[in-house]
């Protein structure tokens, strides 16, 4: 009989007043003109489910919230969201009255999201994802959430006439496939599980063969032996590193002379080394200090020079008398002046820089002598630097000359050993040099060839997984086959009888493909034909058999629920098909009455309407959110206008 699933009423609040329906009975239809606000009442209750909803414009500026009341199993609940985004769901308990909580709409939050909450209490697992069964899919496995199950409950105006949930957007069609599977059990969550990991577990495989690849290229490019050959000549240099280092050992033993003084003349000279490179290390010292005293020298001449040209000026215009002010030019003959002042600034006259009495008492005087006293001093320093100097390069030559004469020396007294074993000399460190290179190439090798050990490791480990995954999924497929070689079957003929009931022209037999559960039509799929009409009342009628097979079967998850948005699209209004899809949506309305619910939107309905059929009219002055005045016919933004909107902003973009 399918899970309890079932919208009991949604409240609308608005920008002027709160707006509900409620719905009653198995069958419940909204007719009225395009515009009216049907679609929008029904992508308003997918909002308050949690999920993406399009809205028009209108209702997005009016609406502020929505508050649905449903049935889940057997218990019932509130859940409220705000518009416009509305990022959670508040839930209440409508048995008990309590607060349950506040849920995200984020599916990715997992248990503390709507979606996990509604499929917890419809009895489906929150944990499965859905994964390619190809071997070469590279995509993370999806989580299947409720959305994926409200695709297959809501059938949407813009779809309705073009797929079955969203099965030609690739991205989609392993998650509608598996979906389907869960809700009519023809698998199960171990199975799911157990797929997913065979996907994770192929692309590990593939990674690890791709690496071990790689390493295989790059060993062939380097033109490496094998592994045993790189250790046979790594233990062969070795050795030969050995016997090298004990050759040139021998010939330094046999090199070195037990002369006495020899030995002297040797020590002499390392010790007269020594000193001349702490004299020269000393004369460098010297010449930095003899450059930075001559530095320090010009500047003190530049400025004595730059007051002496100051004090000149300074007595030159001491004995001037100003009879008019040298900055604005006004007489200074009638304005009274102290006495000792100056006849310009009026501030006290300083004593006159030509007597030689006032000479020392004048600043630049104190500055000139100070600057005196600094460079004599600075000749002093240099001086003594410069004879410090010459005394050091004396030092240096005498050290020079003597270290010159005890190389020469312990030249002449080693030369006779040495000369008759330079070639051995060369020889041997020749070789020691060429085996440690080589070494260090073969460590190289064998760290490339540990990572290849690992790779092959890890692609042994791989396919072991891969495999024992592969088994267990056909032990459960297996075990599986027979139910769902049956439920297919049967699916299968209730689709043939559903488009012979409907009337569809032109079909002659139908029925559903058990790979992709899919409809096909004379034996190609339904969505090659270019019919509209046809190809929607195909699209219905599979809906209506999945939603009759859910309620007559008894071992199923699929929720007794469907909503189908303007079934007439493409139909046409006078045609027998929408009469036959009324009668066949009463049909099943009659028989399960207490257990299916069915909403439907349309333009209006042809035949009688039955008496246990709830509808919902509206027209331009009496819209479905009525507390909104209708903008006219003129300004109608249907779905299909707002998908292909959004598609051409997402193109742009």
């Amino acid at each position: 009989m399918g899970t309890q699933f079932r919208i009991d009423r949604i409240r609308l609040e608005t920008s002027r007043g709160d707006v509900s329906y409620d719905f009653a009975g198995p069958l419940t239809v909204f007719t009225g003109p395009v515009g009216t606000g049907k679609s929008t009442l029904l992508e308003l209750i997918k909002f308050g489910l949690g999920g993406k909803a399009l809205l028009s414009p209108v209702a997005q500026q009016n609406v502020s919230g929505v508050e649905l009341s449903v049935t889940l199993e057997s218990e019932r609940f509130s859940l409220a969201r705000k518009l416009p985004s509305g990022d959670s769901v508040q839930v209440h308990d409508l048995l008990t009255l309590d607060y349950v909580g506040s849920y995200s709409t984020d599916v990715s939050k997992r248990e503390t999201s709507i979606s996990s909450f509604i499929m917890k209490y419809l009895g489906l697992p929150t944990d499965v994802r859905a994964s390619s069964q190809r071997r070469s899919a590279t995509s993370t496995p999806s989580p299947i959430t409720f959305n994926d199950v409200y695709n297959q409950l809501y059938v949407d105006q813009p779809e309705i006439d073009r797929s079955i949930a969203h099965h030609s957007e690739p991205y989609r069609e392993p998650k509608r496939r598996t979906t389907f599977e869960l809700l009519f059990g023809l698998t199960d969550p171990e199975l799911l599980r157990l797929r997913e990991q065979a996907q994770l577990a192929n692309q590990e495989l593939r990674s690890a063969v791709h690496d071990e690849e790689r390493i295989s290229e790059f060993l062939a490019n380097a033109r490496m032996g094998t592994a045993e050959e790189t250790e046979r000549e790594e233990r062969d240099l070795r050795q030969s590193l050995r016997d090298h280092q004990a050759i040139l050992a021998r010939l330094r033993a046999e090199v070195d002379p037990e002369d006495m003084e020899t030995d002297l003349a040797r020590d002499l000279l390392i010790s007269r080394r020594a000193r001349l490179d702490e004299a020269n290390e000393h004369l460098r010292h010297i010449n930095e200090s003899i450059e930075s005293r001559e530095s320090l020298l010009a500047g003190l001449r530049q400025d004595a020079k730059r007051l002496n040209r100051l004090r000149d000026a300074t007595s030159r215009l001491a004995d001037i008398e100003f009879v008019v002010c040298p900055r604005c030019s006004q007489s200074l003959r009638n304005r009274e002046v102290p006495p000792g002042a100056c006849p310009v600034c009026v501030q006290d006259d300083l004593p006159s820089t030509s007597s030689p009495d006032n000479v020392g008492n004048n600043p630049d005087s104190y500055e000139l002598r100070q600057l005196e006293s600094q460079t004599n001093e600075t000749l002093h320093l240099l001086e003594s630097a410069r004879t410090e100097r010459a005394e050091v390069e004396e030092q240096v030559r005498a050290l020079a000359l003597r270290v010159d004469k005890l190389s020469r020396e312990v030249d002449e007294r080693t030369r006779e050993l040495i000369s008759p074993r330079l070639q051995a000399f060369a020889d041997a460190s020749s070789e020691i040099a060429r085996a440690e290179t080589r070494l260090a190439a073969l460590n190289e090798a064998f760290r490339v060839w540990d990572s290849f050990r690992d790779v092959e490791a890890r692609t042994s480990q791989a396919e072991e997984n891969r495999l024992a995954i592969e088994a267990n999924i056909a032990r459960l497929v297996e075990t599986l086959a027979q139910r769902r070689d049956t439920f297919l079957a049967e699916l299968s003929d209730d689709y043939q009888r559903m488009v012979l009931a409907l009337g569809i022209p032109s079909v002659r037999e139908a029925w559903i493909n058990d790979r992709n559960y899919l409809p096909v039509v004379d034996g190609k799929p339904f969505d090659s034909i270019s019919t509209g009409g046809i190809r929607t009342a195909l699209i219905v009628a599979y809906w209506v058999t999945l939603l009759a097979t859910t309620l007559r079967e008894t071992e199923v998850s699929h929720p007794s629920f469907l909503i189908l948005d303007s079934p007439r699209k493409s139909i046409g209004a006078g045609e027998e098909l929408a009469v036959n899809l009324y009668r066949q949506l009463d049909t099943i309305a009659e028989v399960y009455r207490d257990t299916a619910q069915i909403i439907v939107a349309d333009n209006n309905i042809s035949g009688d309407r039955a008496p246990r059929w709830q509808e919902f009219s509206f027209d331009y002055d009496n819209p479905s959110i009525p507390t909104i005045s209708h903008p006219g016919p003129a300004s109608v933004e249907t779905l299909e206008s707002i998908v292909a909107r959004e598609e051409k902003d997402r193109r742009d973009r």
